[in-house]
């Protein structure tokens, strides 16, 4: 599995689309939502650590925050939690 993030054009994305299924590749849309509880949650930041792209923050009073927006849906946060308390809603 790799997870891409493709930006420009709507007509150039759907050609390329249409190109990888051509050559048997495939491609699907990720449709999930990442979910922390926050009654598991110990702040020990082992998710922000593999997060790549900034989608979780510590606060300076120590609570997690979640920002849907970078999330690129890649899992290694919910991979990385001792406690559990991330999954991933599909």
């Amino acid at each position: 599995t790799l997870l891409l993030e493709i930006k420009g054009q709507e007509a150039d994305i759907e050609a390329g689309i249409v190109y990888l299924r051509e050559h048997q590749i495939g491609v699907r849309d990720i449709e999930s939502v990442v979910e922390v509880d926050e009654n598991k949650c110990v702040s020990c930041g082992a998710c922000t650590a593999v997060c790549a792209v900034g989608a979780l923050e510590m606060t300076a009073d120590w609570s997690l925050v979640h920002h849907d927006d970078k999330c690129l849906e890649c899992m290694l946060c919910v991979k990385a939690c001792p406690m559990r308390a991330i999954h991933a809603i599909i």
